[in-house]
């Protein structure tokens, strides 16, 4: 699909600050992650935002797509927030990290994996919010 150059200008400035973060929900609508510490949902064929979800109290750094359909958030707040994307309602708090939550991948098993500035990367369970693997040995950031 082909979007005009001025909606994708639009979609770039209606955050507050930096966007950070990009993902593609099932619906085809788009997700943004900002360091204004919001995510807003977007209507890629009129431009509009169909809903801003607030909730994080630092810069929403990343952003993925689960297997059912929900949103998942890294921030600088150290934690990970699960997201329904239609009424934007919190659905999980996940918070083991000792630092920013810098990147997020969706396992084929239906795990969450994260990355973090802590220097570790974490493996959730997401029915129980359980952290089921810590994997150690970065000396920098994930």
């Amino acid at each position: 699909m082909f979007y005009h150059l001025d909606l994708i200008i639009h979609v770039l400035i209606s955050h507050s600050y930096h966007i950070l973060s990009l993902a593609v929900l099932q619906n085809g609508y788009l997700s943004s992650g900002s360091a204004d510490k919001t995510i807003k949902i977007w209507n890629l064929i009129d431009g509009t935002v169909k809903l801003t979800i607030n909730g994080h109290v630092n810069y929403v750094e990343s952003l993925a797509v689960l297997q059912n359909g929900d949103l998942a958030s890294g921030s600088y707040d150290y934690t990970i927030k699960i997201w329904n994307p239609i009424d934007g309602t919190e659905k999980m708090t996940l918070n083991s990290h000792l630092d920013a939550v810098l990147t997020l991948a969706v396992l084929q098993n239906g795990y969450l994996a994260s990355g973090s500035a802590d220097k570790t990367i974490k493996i959730w369970n997401l029915i129980d919010g359980t952290v089921k693997l810590t994997i150690n040995g970065h000396a920098y950031y994930v």
